[in-house]
């Protein structure tokens, strides 16, 4: 699995790790969204989705396109993080178009994994 090159991320990682205590608004807010992830994960993995009929390439695919959005959930996260944190607009008009565009692509990625209808197969580009 690829990582990511964040310039940043090891200054976040620093404060995540230091002594000063975190903002408690901040945390408060955060908590409850943290609590909800794997729940969430779970139910998106045990309901509705359904892997019978992958071919063991396709479902290797799947996982890895899961990942792959699951790291640019995080990225975003992180750019908002730092958007709040040091009050930089660019970066929050970032992580906005990027959450757009997440939104977009999580619904057209469900609709295509819970149609059910037609043949399952990887798609390609010709």
């Amino acid at each position: 699995m690829r990582q990511l090159e964040l310039g940043w991320f090891a200054d976040l990682q620093a404060a995540l790790n230091s002594d000063r205590p975190p903002d408690p608004a901040l945390v408060a807010e955060l908590v409850p969204i943290q609590e909800a992830a794997i729940p969430r994960g779970t139910a998106v993995w045990s309901g509705g989705l359904s892997v019978q009929g992958f071919s063991q390439q396709s479902y290797d695919q799947l996982l890895d396109v899961s990942s792959s959005f699951l790291e640019t959930v995080q990225a975003t996260a992180l750019v908002n993080v730092r958007a709040v944190a040091d009050g930089d607009v660019d970066a929050a008009r970032t992580g906005l178009v990027a959450e757009a565009a997440q939104i977009v692509w999580l619904e057209a990625y469900i609709a295509g994994l819970t149609n059910g209808e037609g043949e399952i197969e990887l798609p390609a580009f010709r």
